[in-house]
């Protein structure tokens, strides 16, 4: 393990947030590290979505917003930026409430298995995030960190599945080419770790 690592996090647009890994120091075996955990969030902190026309008439108004789903969201971006900021018990206490509030908020539920996956609570990450892929099957970031929660218990066939699911999905998921090498490499076929890892550079 190298030490002196530190978590990075970088928002693009309000609207995905990555996480990785930067390390200080040199390090001979990249798999030594705890693999990249990325996430992206769907459920937009900023919506951009289409909006009608106003009629053009003097006493035209905007039209009211329902003020609850509103202030939730913004809950959740202040749960969001303390991820960011590596508060995981602040962010993780947010999250908890949003999924009080909106049982099947996707991006909450996901979120709150990546910080136990960061916090080496692997089995509640995997149960997190597998409850999340119930909700959006189709979101390839979610299989690639369940499949680094499953590597960091020991299961590396599973966190296989995982990963060829996420690459299903997006087939140019570098992190999780590279994350599927390290499981191959455990599971001792070291010929298509090595393809696989080569995939993601």
């Amino acid at each position: 393990m190298c030490e002196n690592q530190t978590i990075k996090f970088t928002c693009l647009n309000s609207v995905s947030v990555f996480v990785g890994l930067e390390t200080k120091g040199a390090c001979e075996h990249y798999w030594n590290l705890p693999n990249n955990i990325i996430i992206a969030c769907d459920d937009r902190i900023e919506a951009r979505q289409e909006k009608s026309p106003m009629p053009k008439t003097p006493n035209a108004r905007p039209p009211a917003q329902n003020p609850a789903p509103m202030a939730l969201q913004a809950q959740f971006g202040q749960g969001v930026a303390l991820h960011q900021q590596g508060k995981l018990a602040d962010a993780e206490r947010i999250y908890v409430e949003v999924l009080r509030q909106q049982p099947n908020h996707f991006d909450a539920l996901y979120l709150l298995g990546v910080i136990a996956v960061q916090a080496r609570r692997a089995e509640r990450g995997v149960e997190l995030i597998t409850k999340a892929i119930a909700l959006k099957p189709d979101h390839a970031d979610a299989y690639n960190n369940r499949g680094v929660a499953l590597q960091d218990l020991k299961r590396p066939e599973e966190a296989l599945a995982s990963y060829d699911k996420a690459i299903a999905l997006k087939p140019d998921h570098a992190n999780a080419y590279y994350n599927r090498g390290i499981a191959l490499r455990e599971l001792k076929r070291l010929e298509d770790a090595v393809a696989s890892l080569r995939q993601g550079d």
